[in-house]
């Protein structure tokens, strides 16, 4: 979803949970970075909405868990 852009919920969806996470852009490609090193790579910093779908699950319908997928592919 774009900057102003409408959030559309799926109609009957009505356990829609949202958070505010920080998301970190990599700029550099790389492998086995070193803690000193892995500022390196990242290009910046940006807020972000991480909007789920809690009322999702499983095919079988397994009440004990959710379906990531279907929480999180609208």
């Amino acid at each position: 979803v774009g900057n102003g852009e409408p959030i559309v919920i799926p109609w009957g969806r009505n356990r829609i949970d949202w958070e505010v996470e920080l998301g970190a852009v990599i700029g550099k490609a790389g492998k086995y970075i070193s803690a000193n090193d892995a500022e390196d790579h990242v290009f910046g910093y940006m807020v972000t909405m991480d909007i789920s779908d809690r009322g999702g699950r499983p095919p079988g319908g397994n009440p004990l868990r959710s379906d990531w997928f279907v929480g999180k592919g609208h």
